[in-house]
C-alpha cells in the first residue's frame, strides 16, 4: 500500500508537469486562465516530494516512518477535497479526495499490523 502511495504521488507529479490544465480540472480547481499553471507546478513539487520520501522510506524498509507519513499525510486529501469543494468541483472529484483518506488511513492501519509483527531493536 505504501508503494501504490508513492507511485501515485508520483504519477500525479508527472500529469502535473505534462498537462497542468488538464489535471488542474482533475484535481477539482480549474484554472481561471490557461496560464495560470503556478499552483500546479507547485502541487507537482509537492508530490515528488512526497514520492521520493515514500520511496527512500520503503529502501530503507522503515515501516514506522511510513506509517507516520500515511497519517501524517491525511493533510494533503482533507484540503484537497475542502479547495475542491469550494471551487465547485463535482461531488466525484470531492469523493475521490474522501477516498484518498480513506486508503491513507487504511495504509496507517496496514502498517501498524506490520510494526507489531517486527522484532523490536
Amino acid at each position: 500500500m505504501a508503494l501504490v502511495m508513492g507511485l501515485v504521488q508520483a504519477l500525479y507529479a508527472i500529469q502535473a508537469v505534462a498537462d497542468p490544465v488538464a489535471f488542474a480540472l482533475y484535481r477539482g480547481t480549474p484554472l481561471a486562465a490557461v496560464g495560470d499553471t503556478g499552483w500546479v507546478h507547485t502541487y507537482a513539487s509537492r508530490t515528488l516530494f512526497v514520492a521520493l520520501t515514500v520511496g527512500l522510506l520503503l529502501a530503507r524498509r522503515d515501516v514506522a516512518t511510513l506509517r507516520s507519513v500515511a497519517l501524517l499525510g491525511l493533510v494533503m486529501p482533507v484540503g484537497d477535497a475542502v479547495i475542491a469543494h469550494e471551487a465547485g468541483a463535482p461531488i466525484s472529484v470531492v469523493a475521490r479526495h474522501v477516498g484518498t483518506m480513506l486508503f491513507l488511513v487504511l495504509t496507517y492501519a496496514a502498517l501498524g499490523r506490520w510494526t507489531r509483527r517486527l522484532p523490536r531493536p
